[in-house]
């Protein structure tokens, strides 16, 4: 039996109690926690798993909400997940902690530069050096904020003191040469990059840098022998590719481009940049077919590749594919269902269907998630206008120009917007506005001189034009409408010349074509304006513009036959061509041939079920007609489209007025026309007879004086006026109103009427 040894037994049970106590106490201490997460953190960080790495550093942090160390390594984490406001929220935390860590004040920097914050990325790099003077990444931070500035001889000075700092280290010398470059100093920015080339020829940049410079200067050769260079030292970096790519594309060499992008796809088959970039070349060549059999090909090979999904998806939408388009789309978001990019794809899908609401929500989604997304702010104003939502649209198109003020599509819009409310002052504000945000962009002048000119200042608008002129002699757009300007100044001739001016720049120019038919026309020249438009057809006799603008002078002097015949031939050429459509069915009305007229405004209605002037016309063909139902359908679907509109709103009053609809809604309809309209007689008689019908007779009879002033012999006019005298027991001015209503057609149904009233007031 063996016999221990209590004494030892006991020293050793209290020596392992004591460890384990001590191992609990480790465990438990914060510090200790805080940094095996960081520790932890980075080792997911050298395997490049920023997401759990970014996990590890966040727990650290929630031990040790002062734990400056961990909220930097979080934002490096961050950056590499491009999720800069999130890094630039992590590294202010830093800052505030610790003003004085300079890599988180340089990384704030970089961040603002990236911004386009010059001014806040100078101040941090002055404030690394104030406490930090020998900092050379500071001194090259600051070169690019002096550069972004647009103070290139400080950036260059900054650069040089980076070299003088640290003359071994290869990037101060490419960033040197790149100020260089800017500064227009060639030879010397060339010598630099060498410089880089030689410290560290192992590395692609500067072999990069050379190219690049050598391709600004169209030296061809040399520039390929440094990206050639590239390939060489870096195979497996797709960069050089790339460049090589468009070094070729630039000077037209479409096959060695698609070769070295084929050499990308074989030799770096795993690398989705190398493997996508023959397609993109198809992109960039403008071969949609090539590019879109490619990107099915690269998913077939590349299933999980959500990013060549996307890019076919895109290629499939601008083909007008949709059906195609929305079976790839639905694969992504089965993949991602959250995907922003993927989700702006389902709403540009909607739009081109037309599904205002989907496309709504679906954006809905986008600018929540991204809220400084512009484009996206711009199609939800976009599908809010399908809808018949102008002032949400507006304000989407608003938010669009805020976040990005080179939005162009957005601009337009807002535009297009103020044109259709006559809104010149506003027009003229959006004008100014991209006059100072795009000096070189045309639009912003024609739209203020746009504005002038509608607003009684020929001047203004003319200064306008011609700023535009000296900064694009050889564009005929401001030709067009400086002949626009004088010819709205009956200045013909001036306004001959200045068309002619723009036919010479483009012998296409469908507006200067049109503008000297027009010219013709007003000085009734109408054999002038068809002879001249004959030698343009004939010239070009393939051009559906060029029958609709002959369709358009035939039947403006009233030559229908041979304006249904040019018309025609442009719908031949071209069945999608709107105008051409919406003039032949003013043709068939003019022959009255009305129910060719009608299936010309419905066809015009499919390729423009958003334009509320067709759904007006056609109203007015059933009315015509006297079929009144189509005609208050059709006047209430344009209502429905654009509620604010005062022609839709006048016309489905008078329609619900006059065939038992609801009174007071009729009126409300009436009042947004009289709004809209305030000088025009028809919304005056219409808002008067719709008083005249809810029995508010005093408010009636102003408004039917007015419209009856200002149209005298207007049959229907004469009647409401002596139909309200007659409700406002004055006898004699009824039977006056009355009897002139009868004079002007005693043969129609409205004299009748006037009649049997007559013979009341008599009876009574």
């Amino acid at each position: 039996m063996k016999v221990f040894n209590i004494r030892k037994t006991s020293a050793r049970w209290h020596c392992l109690f004591g460890i384990a106590l001590l191992l609990t106490g480790c465990a438990r201490d914060p510090n200790v926690r805080k940094l095996g997460f960081v520790h932890k953190g980075d080792q997911y960080f050298g395997k490049a798993e920023y997401r759990e790495a970014l996990i590890s550093y966040s727990r650290a942090i929630q031990i040790d909400p002062r734990f400056t160390q961990a909220y930097y390594k979080a934002a490096q984490c961050q950056l590499r997940l491009f999720d800069r406001q999130a890094a630039f929220l992590s590294l202010s935390r830093v800052v505030d902690l610790q003003p004085d860590y300079w890599p988180a004040q340089l990384d704030l920097g970089k961040l603002a530069l990236a911004g386009r914050d010059g001014k806040e990325a100078k101040r941090r790099a002055e404030l690394i050096l104030s406490g930090n003077p020998t900092n050379v990444d500071a001194h090259i931070l600051l070169a690019d904020a002096e550069a972004a500035l647009g103070a290139q001889d400080d950036a260059v000075k900054q650069a040089q003191a980076a070299v003088a700092l640290a003359p071994q280290r290869a990037d101060v010398h490419l960033n040197l040469g790149l100020q260089q470059q800017r500064a227009g100093l060639m030879a010397d920015a060339e010598a630099s990059f060498e410089q880089a080339r030689s410290l560290e020829p192992a590395a692609v940049d500067a072999y990069m840098a050379l190219g690049q410079l050598y391709e600004s200067q169209r030296r061809w050769s040399d520039a390929q022998n440094q990206f050639d260079s590239a390939i060489r030292v870096a195979p497996n970096n797709v960069l050089p590719r790339s460049a090589l790519v468009s070094l070729w594309m630039s000077q037209g060499q479409l096959q060695l481009a698609e070769k070295v992008a084929q050499d990308a796809k074989a030799q770096l088959p795993n690398d989705p940049a190398a493997y996508q970039m023959l397609g993109n070349v198809y992109i960039g060549e403008n071969e949609p077919q090539k590019a879109i059999l490619e990107f099915q090909q690269l998913e077939k090979e590349h299933p999980k590749d959500l990013s060549v999904q996307k890019t076919l998806a895109q290629l499939l939408l601008s083909a007008r594919r949709p059906a195609e388009a929305s079976t790839v789309i639905q694969s992504i978001l089965r993949s991602a269902p959250q995907d922003l990019q993927a989700l702006f794809l389902k709403s540009e899908l909607e739009l081109q269907n037309r599904n205002w609401d989907g496309a709504i929500a679906t954006l809905q989604r986008v600018v929540q998630g991204s809220p400084q997304n512009d484009m996206a702010h711009f199609l939800l104003g976009s599908a809010m206008d399908g809808k018949g939502d102008h002032t949400l649209a507006e304000q989407e198109w608003r938010t669009s120009v805020q976040l990005q003020p080179r939005n162009l599509q957005a601009w337009h819009a807002l535009a297009a917007n103020a044109e259709a409310r006559s809104d010149w002052s506003d027009l003229e504000s959006i004008g100014s506005d991209m006059q100072k945000q795009m000096p070189n962009v045309p639009e912003g002048y024609l739209y203020h001189a746009t504005a002038r000119l509608n607003q009684g200042d020929p001047a203004t608008a003319e200064a306008d034009l011609k700023s535009l002129m000296q900064q694009n002699p050889k564009s005929p757009l401001p030709y067009v409408k400086l002949a626009q300007l004088r010819a709205s100044q009956n200045r013909w001739s001036d306004a001959e010349s200045f068309y002619n001016q723009a036919l010479s720049l483009d012998p296409n120019s469908a507006q200067a074509i049109q503008g000297l038919a027009d010219v013709r026309l007003a000085e009734n020249r109408p054999a002038d304006a068809t002879r001249f438009l004959a030698e343009q057809v004939q010239e070009n006799p393939g051009s559906s513009t060029l029958y609709t603008i002959q369709g358009n002078v035939f039947l403006r002097s009233k030559q229908f036959p041979l304006a249904e015949q040019a018309l025609s031939h442009a719908l031949q050429l071209d069945p999608t061509n709107l105008s051409a459509r919406t003039l032949l069915g003013e043709v068939h009305v003019a022959l009255n041939q009305r129910d060719l007229a009608v299936e010309d405004y419905k066809k015009a209605l499919e390729l423009a079920p958003q334009d509320i002037n067709l759904y007006i016309a056609l109203g007015s063909l059933y009315e015509q007609a006297a079929n009144w139902k189509l005609a208050q359908d059709t006047y209430q679907q344009a209502h429905n489209l654009q509620p604010d509109n005062p022609f839709a709103a006048n016309n489905l009053a008078y329609m619900m007025i006059e065939h038992g609809g609801d009174a007071n809604a009729a009126l409300a309809l009436a009042q947004t026309a009289r709004k809209g309209l305030p000088n025009l007689p028809n919304s005056a008689d219409t808002l008067g007879w719709a008083y005249y019908h809810v029995g508010a007779y005093s408010a009636a009879a102003p408004l039917l004086e007015a419209a009856a002033r200002a149209k005298p012999n207007n049959q229907i006019y004469c009647f409401h006026l002596g139909m309200a005298y007659q409700k406002l027991n004055d006898p004699r001015r009824a039977r006056i109103e009355l009897q002139k209503a009868i004079t002007v057609d005693p043969q129609s149904p409205t004299a009748e009427l006037a009649r049997q009233a007559i013979n009341h007031i008599a009876a009574s």
